[in-house]
Parts: C-alpha cells; sequence; structure tokens
C-alpha cells in the first residue's frame, strides 16, 4: 500500500523530466519494501521446502502443488512504469546531471527487481512465469536497439575515486544476480508446461517472449561482460576484500572463476 500511495504520488507529475529528491525517496521506499517482502518470501519457501521434506512420502497434500510466493504486496514495485521509472533515471543521473553519488539508489531498486523475477520463475505458478518473461523481454530479449538492459554500461562506467564502495558492491551483486536470473529464465522456459500461456493472455504475444528466451545465449551475454575494464573492477574489488561483506566476495569469486581467471 505505501508503494501505490508514492507511485500515485510520482504519476501524476510523470511527464516532468526529473524529481529531484521526491524520486529518490520513492527508490528509497521501494527498496526497504522489496528487501523486506523478499527476506519473508525466501523464509516462507524454506519453511515449505521443509515441510515437503518432512512430508516424505507426499503426504502433505499441500506438498504436491508446488511452491507460489505471494507477491500481492509488491507488485505494485514491478510493473512497466516502475521499471521505466528506474531505468531512465540510471540514464539521466549519469549522463544528464552527472551525479554520480547518486546512480546507487535506483541502481539498487534496479537489483531488487531482477531478484524478484528470480522468485517469479521459481514459483509453480505458470502466470508468475508469464508476468518474468514479460518483464525480461524489454530488458535482454528485444532486437538489439531496443534493449533496455543498463548493466553493460554500468561496468563500462565505473571509475575508481569517482563511486563508492557501496556502489560497487551493488554493482557486484546486480551481475549475479542477473546471471542468475537469465539461467533461470532459460531452464523454466525449456518446460513445456510453462510456456502454455494462461487464461487472458494473448498466445502470440506470450510465445514471442518465450521462444526469445529459449534463443537467447546467456554465455555469450557473460562474455560480452568480461572486459579488461570489468576485470580491473573485480580485481580492484578482490584486494580490498578485507572491506567486502562474504557475499560480495563471493559473487567477485564466481565471476572471475567462470571468466577463467581463477
Amino acid at each position: 500500500m505505501l508503494v501505490h500511495a508514492v507511485k500515485e504520488d510520482l504519476r501524476r507529475d510523470e511527464n516532468k523530466v526529473g524529481f529531484g529528491m521526491e524520486e529518490m525517496e520513492f527508490f528509497t521506499i521501494v527498496t526497504s519494501c522489496l528487501k523486506y517482502q523478499r527476506l519473508k518470501i525466501l523464509d516462507d519457501k524454506e519453511q515449505y521446502l521443509l515441510r515437503v521434506q518432512q512430508s516424505c512420502a507426499g503426504l502433505n497434500e499441500n506438498s504436491s502443488n508446488g511452491w507460489i510466493p505471494d507477491l500481492r504486496s509488491i507488485m505494485a514495485a514491478l510493473d512497466k512504469m516502475s521499471f521505466r521509472r528506474v531505468l531512465a533515471s540510471l540514464h539521466r543521473l549519469h549522463s544528464v546531471e552527472k551525479k554520480y553519488d547518486k546512480l546507487l539508489i535506483p541502481m539498487e531498486t534496479y537489483k531488487e527487481m531482477i531478484c524478484y523475477i528470480y522468485v517469479m520463475l521459481q514459483s509453480s505458478d505458470v502466470a508468475h512465469h508469464e508476468l518474468a518473461i514479460a518483464a525480461l523481454y524489454p530488458l535482454f530479449y528485444a532486437n538489439s536497439q531496443d534493449k533496455l538492459d543498463p548493466l553493460t554500461h554500468l561496468l563500462r562506467d565505473w571509475k575508481l575515486g569517482v563511486y563508492s564502495r557501496k556502489h560497487a558492491h551493488i554493482l557486484v551483486e546486480l551481475v549475479h544476480e542477473t546471471l542468475k536470473v537469465l539461467e533461470a529464465a532459460k531452464a523454466c522456459f525449456k518446460n513445456n508446461d510453462s510456456r502454455k500461456p494462461s487464461k487472458g493472455r494473448e498466445e502470440e504475444e506470450m510465445s514471442r517472449y518465450v521462444n526469445a528466451a529459449l534463443r537467447f545465449d546467456e554465455i555469450e551475454y557473460f562474455e560480452r561482460l568480461v572486459t579488461n575494464h570489468t576485470v580491473k573492477f573485480y580485481t580492484t574489488l578482490l584486494n580490498d576484500h578485507a572491506n567486502s561483506t562474504s557475499q560480495v566476495n563471493h559473487y567477485i569469486y564466481c565471476f572471475l572463476q567462470d571468466s577463467g581467471l581463477l
């Protein structure tokens, strides 16, 4: 409800070029809400898996239905308007206003949104899969000139001494979550049951989204991320490992290992 109320305030000024602190406050609120709800959802999944494990031979009548996360409270933060706003803010803060210190605010919001796409793909509800693929398509699967994925630009534009340590850590998390969600999407839509559109969806459009996801080469995408500049970014953080969390250090190690550098 809180995210919805703030969105309605901003929607009335949607045609303006910028919103200053109002927009940054919006992203901060959205990020906090998404993080909190995601922790609750992950706890719910752990409890579900524990119940399934304890049921052993499937005596638990709910175990056969599969895990379905409750996303109702955060869907207002995952619609097209929210994605469009956060991507526009990333571009404006970097390329127009040059407010590099503020860039991490919408970047962290975007990272949480990517995390939720992964949650949707882990769901047993086909409707969640459709919402996920609809969000992924304009980011990664559309025609080259239309793709909205900001990750390559964020990595390319990183400069030591310009961006904070926190900015770098969020960027590492975003890289990891992006690669994870692309792999999960490919696995999800190889399943024929996940490719069947639910009632009320345009079958042709959904089929186009799914076919684009299956054609997408996540290995080639990763290889495009591995540039000399990106390697320098990761090795710089590796040398500063004492000031990083164990999770960030793990993500750094995974990227460098997958790059063949470790």
